[in-house]
């Protein structure tokens, strides 16, 4: 059994292990999962929706402190995720007859977690003895090299996506509560006021980063330009001083300008070489799709998600500026090279 993350993720590794490459897709009431034949291996090939599994206070009231938990089914925590159920469900049914369970989720904190959760509470199996595909694209070649090359479990990077979950439950639960509770006892009204490890801060630099905007003032300056023309070109000169404080000055200097020979002293010209940025990070391709298209960060993540279940990219959300030594970068190049935009400048890489 290979458990993933997404439906489209597990269709699209079924499809890439698959000898032939048309994995049956058999449907049960609202969930689904492939079966698939790979060599003498045959694949069930099931899939989350995210997190299955969250903590839930293990003690009865709504009081603080409370930092006993445990992990329950997503949907005994939020009432609204009833499509967890049949999930659960339908992987708990199939694992009965399975000799060998493989995480295929996305290989960072998060998927790693998802993955173990669902070994340990959906499938009753001692995660230990489970495989790990490990990939970064979605990519036909890559998820057939991760499946050839499974490894054991990464517990270090699940055990830190746990302390995570513990960490902004007991924060987010009891600080929540507290503020709540202080409000009711003093101004007598009940009203849930939320907060937590990361909401907390968030909430107060927004805070007083709009404080900031609303309190300053703006600044008006005048700026001198010329335009002058030397063969056939047209050359933009700016005044040495780049802001004038007020337009009586810069209109003076105007003045004393009207009427006068500028003469070119000094020309100097310099070659600066600029090296090539690094492949982007979650950060920094949000900060570009801001920079130059306006989108929000939510936006950029929630295009470059589809595009790497597209299988058009490799796995947006990572901090990571390196590129995985399992990527064709050929094949890559090579179909780069046929696209008008890029044609010249792919055909000198692939040429060395």
């Amino acid at each position: 059994m290979l458990v993933t993350e997404k439906p489209t993720a597990a269709k699209k590794i079924a499809i890439a292990l698959d000898d032939s490459r048309s994995p049956k897709e058999i449907k049960k009431g609202k969930t689904s999962y492939f079966e698939c034949k790979r060599g003498d291996d045959e694949l069930v090939v099931v899939y989350a929706l995210g997190h299955l599994f969250e903590l839930k206070q293990t003690e009865k009231g709504w009081t603080y402190p409370r930092l006993e938990n445990e992990w329950v089914p997503k949907y005994e925590v939020d009432k609204k995720a009833t499509n967890i159920k049949p999930i659960i469900a339908l992987i708990k049914q199939l694992s009965k007859d399975i000799d060998k369970f493989v995480v295929a989720t996305d290989y960072d904190i998060e998927g790693s977690l998802i993955g173990y959760l669902t070994l340990l509470y959906a499938c009753k199996t001692n995660p230990t003895n489970a495989a790990r595909m490990r990939f970064s694209a979605l990519t036909e070649s890559e998820l057939r090299y991760a499946f050839d090359n499974l490894h054991s479990l990464d517990f270090p990077l699940i055990e830190s996506g746990q302390v995570r979950h513990e960490v902004d439950w007991l924060y987010g639960i009891n600080m929540t509560r507290a503020l709540t509770l202080s409000i009711k006892k003093a101004a007598g009204w009940f009203k849930i006021v939320s907060t937590g490890r990361v909401q907390g801060p968030s909430l107060s630099y927004v805070a007083q980063r709009e404080k900031e905007i609303n309190l300053f003032v703006p600044l008006p300056y005048w700026m001198i330009q010329v335009v002058a023309h030397h063969n056939n070109e047209e050359l933009e000169l700016e005044y040495f001083k780049k802001r004038i404080s007020t337009m009586s000055d810069g209109e003076a200097i105007v003045e004393s300008l009207s009427g006068q020979t500028a003469i070119v002293d000094k020309v100097s010209r310099r070659t600066v070489t600029q090296q090539p940025h690094p492949p982007f990070s979650l950060s920094s391709l949000q900060s570009e799709a801001y920079r130059h298209m306006g989108y929000a960060p939510s936006r950029t993540l929630a295009l470059a998600q589809s595009l790497y279940l597209n299988s058009a990219i490799s796995y947006p959300r990572t901090s990571s500026e390196q590129l995985p030594d399992t990527l064709d970068f050929k094949t890559i190049l090579t179909g780069l090279s046929s696209m008008k935009d890029y044609a010249t400048m792919a055909k000198t890489v692939l040429k060395g």
